[in-house]
């Protein structure tokens, strides 16, 4: 097996606590022709010497100590840079499973022509542990069928385990975004209109979600956003009435975990 080029980008940002473990999901792949690199907006945590003391061990990191316009800005700074044939960012307080690049430069091996790759996830809370199962659940279900349609009702991708080839990065462009926060999503529709991302049925990474006040709201924003986004991309009524309808089911749900542990 040829093991074409990976690049990881992941945006830093005050995540100290949690970026050793990120780091080392990706530095424990070993995965040979891998490419990481770390963006870090101006923390004024311990991140700067974690990276530092990763850096100076893997020679496969590099990093950048530079301002940014959000976490939005931070990876299409990235992408730019990125030599890989095959890109992905992972947030400062995710991780990857075992053997994903391997996964994935599989997967990119039997369907070269294919422009992006999508795999499940597993949620987890702030201490790790498994959280929003019916969320979990919902959007592996939606992944096996991997339809545009689907995609329009339910953002059912789970960022961290979507890889996208440098091609596709060009041909779609930047990634957007609304304050600091990325909007993947508008992303993955442009790609959606051009093809379907080829399936990896295995888990790929894990996706922290805060239980929090703050972090509910910052979702209900962004999931507002996110329904403007589906009403860019479809004029289908039904189809954007039940992506408003799962959205405003998604607050609901949250409201109720977070009322159960106070």
């Amino acid at each position: 097996m040829t093991y074409p080029r990976i690049t990881i980008v992941t945006p830093s940002f005050n995540k100290g606590d949690y970026l050793p473990r990120t780091i080392e999901s990706v530095i424990n792949q070993k995965y040979p022709n891998l490419e990481y690199l770390i963006l870090d907006a101006g923390s004024t945590d311990a991140s700067r010497e974690i990276i530092k003391n990763y850096a100076s061990e893997n020679p496969e990191i590099k990093y950048f100590f530079q301002k940014d316009r959000g976490q939005w800005d931070a990876v299409n700074i990235g992408f730019h840079k990125a030599t890989g044939d095959l890109l992905g960012y992972i947030n400062a307080d995710d991780l990857y499973t075992d053997e994903t690049f391997k996964q994935i430069a599989g997967a990119f091996a039997h369907h070269p022509s294919a422009l992006w790759f999508a795999g499940k996830s597993q949620i987890i809370d702030d201490h790790g542990h498994p959280a929003y199962r019916p969320v979990n659940i919902y959007k592996d279900v939606l992944l096996e069928f991997n339809q545009r349609t689907f995609l329009l009702m339910v953002n059912y991708l789970m960022q961290p385990s979507v890889f996208i080839t440098r091609r596709a990065f060009s041909q779609i462009g930047d990634f957007i975004g609304v304050g600091k926060y990325i909007m993947e999503y508008d992303s993955w529709l442009r790609l959606a209109d051009l093809h379907m991302p080829v399936v990896i049925p295995k888990k790929l990474s894990y996706f922290r979600m805060s239980l929090s006040m703050a972090s509910l709201n910052s979702t209900d924003q962004l999931l507002k956003t996110d329904a403007q986004i589906a009403d860019k991309y479809t004029t289908n009524l039904l189809l954007r009435s039940l992506h408003h309808l799962h959205n405003r089911l998604r607050i609901t749900y949250q409201k109720s975990i977070l009322s159960q542990t106070v």
